[in-house]
């Protein structure tokens, strides 16, 4: 994978983003939103696979901050999946939230525009780092058609010590696909 690409592409990116299955070699943005068209899963349909070993490599985070990111990621992805508007807004910082205006707007965008996130069948948590005072965890997601995604959120800590959402990039996974 092309890490540092895609992270360097993350310092850009303002907003969530997805590519689509027919371009999937582009990283989408929030101001080039993806075609739709794929089949939808029914909502509740997610589920979380077993987390990987923890990297070797240092991430800058406690082990606690390292469980309240995957822990608003997890809320997020669950509330995606239940179809849950106001949980998978409340997930988000305040600037994604005011670029929106409600839960709904937000929700209706993810299900039309970033399906391979808002229909996972199931996920795992990958790498996390912290890049300055922000945090990106590397997620791995499987789509309804067996698919592999990799989703790179970035999140903030908040005044109130939550992890929010602020960024999400998300590219098919290298090797065969099934």
């Amino acid at each position: 994978m092309k890490a540092q690409a895609a992270l360097a592409m993350m310092a850009i990116v303002t907003a969530i983003g997805v590519t689509q299955p027919q371009a999937a070699e582009r990283i989408a943005k929030l101001t080039d939103p993806a075609v739709t068209g794929s089949t939808a899963l029914a909502p509740g349909d997610l589920r979380e696979k077993a987390a990987l070993p923890p990297s070797v490599v240092r991430t800058g985070l406690s082990s606690l901050e390292q469980q309240r990111i995957r822990s608003s990621i997890r809320g997020h992805m669950q509330a995606l999946g239940k179809r849950d508007a106001a949980g998978a807004y409340a997930t988000l910082t305040p600037a994604i939230k005011d670029y929106y205006k409600n839960s709904n707007a937000f929700l209706a965008y993810l299900t039309a525009e970033l399906r391979p996130l808002a229909y996972a069948k199931d996920f795992e948590f990958a790498s996390i780092i912290r890049v300055a005072t922000d945090a990106i965890q590397e997620v791995v997601l499987t789509g309804a058609e067996g698919r592999e995604w990799i989703a790179q959120f970035k999140l903030q800590r908040q005044p109130d010590g939550r992890w929010a959402i602020s960024q999400c990039l998300i590219e098919v996974a290298p090797g065969p696909q099934s």
